[in-house]
């Protein structure tokens, strides 16, 4: 009521030319108006900005505690540009850890034969080639320059080593122990276990998926000699 009368009282020569009409009240209020919606409008708009810039400050921080927080990756360089090998092809460099946390990388078996076989140990499959194939083998050729650079894809790590002692599985053991979620698995072909590459002494893929009887021809050839 007082900013009514304040209105009246500073704008009184006007009043005194005015002719009674409705649109005067409407001029009036018009006139009126400005005093208090400018006075509201910017503390809502504050208020909202401030809600926002928390927000953005909040999402930030958990991405920065998710990235800090994450393990580091154990494979050297990335794979996603190394799917569908060949023969021929030299094997990506890889390093794992065995079931000690020990690193192992792959290039530190140059020299040797190697047999890279990727399995899981819930595959019935890779378990059964394992006791029945390739224990036979790797013991025949193990002192003559031949090494088994076995991957797993488990995601259970007291699954994995379970199998490991179980079935006396003696030559080199190593996962990130990410399922199939693991960048590895860009590496076996149509998600297939097992899926093996035979590497010469320089890493270079030799021979792929190779059965029990053709492996053994294949290293009693190579190594014939050690």
């Amino acid at each position: 009521m007082d900013r009514l009368e304040d209105f009246f009282r500073s704008n009184r020569k006007e009043f005194d030319r005015l002719k009674a009409d409705a649109s005067i009240w409407e001029g009036i209020e018009s006139r009126l108006e400005p005093a208090t919606e400018p006075v509201q409008a910017p503390i809502r708009r504050s208020l909202w900005s401030n809600y926002g810039a928390i927000a953005a400050a909040l999402a930030l921080l958990v991405v920065a505690a998710l990235w800090l927080y994450s393990p580091a990756p154990t494979t050297v360089p990335p794979l996603k540009s190394r799917v569908g090998l060949e023969v021929n092809d030299i094997f990506p460099d890889i390093a794992l850890r065995d079931p000690d946390g020990e690193i192992i990388p792959l290039a530190s078996l140059k020299g040797k034969i190697v047999l890279v076989e990727f399995w899981a140990s819930y595959s019935k499959i890779c378990t059964e080639d394992h006791c029945y194939f390739f224990k036979p083998i790797y013991n025949e050729y193990k002192d003559k320059g031949f090494e088994i650079y076995a991957i797993s894809v488990d995601s259970s790590a007291a699954s994995w080593v379970d199998a490991i002692q179980r079935d006396e599985l003696d030559w080199l053991q190593v996962s990130d122990l990410e399922g199939f979620r693991s960048p590895m698995v860009d590496l076996v072909e149509d998600n297939q276990l097992p899926t093996t590459y035979l590497l010469d002494q320089n890493g270079r893929i030799i021979a792929k998926n190779l059965d029990v009887e053709l492996l053994e021809d294949t290293l009693s050839q190579i190594l014939a000699f050690n």
